[in-house]
């Protein structure tokens, strides 16, 4: 589909229906079809590499905001006249 409007159309479900499969069946669902193109998802070594760096971004970051807050000359505002 191309990026731009849509329109969407919503219907009542017919009763007797069967039930929209569960979360933890469509998660399921899509481990099945990734692997079946070849996709192993990441490893454990990757995933904690990708968190620890995560952390280290975060901590960077609220480092930086800290050095510039401690640069201001009230520190806070009071919202105040």
């Amino acid at each position: 589909m191309t990026p731009g409007r849509v329109r969407v159309t919503l219907q009542p479900v017919l009763a007797g229906s069967p039930p929209q499969s569960g979360l933890a069946n469509t998660i399921e669902e899509i481990r099945q079809y990734q692997q079946a193109l070849g996709y192993q998802g990441r490893s454990p070594k990757e995933m904690a590499h990708d968190e620890d760096q995560r952390r280290a971004d975060e901590d960077a970051y609220e480092q930086r905001v800290q050095e510039i807050w401690s640069q201001t000359q009230s520190g806070a505002s009071t919202g105040g006249s």
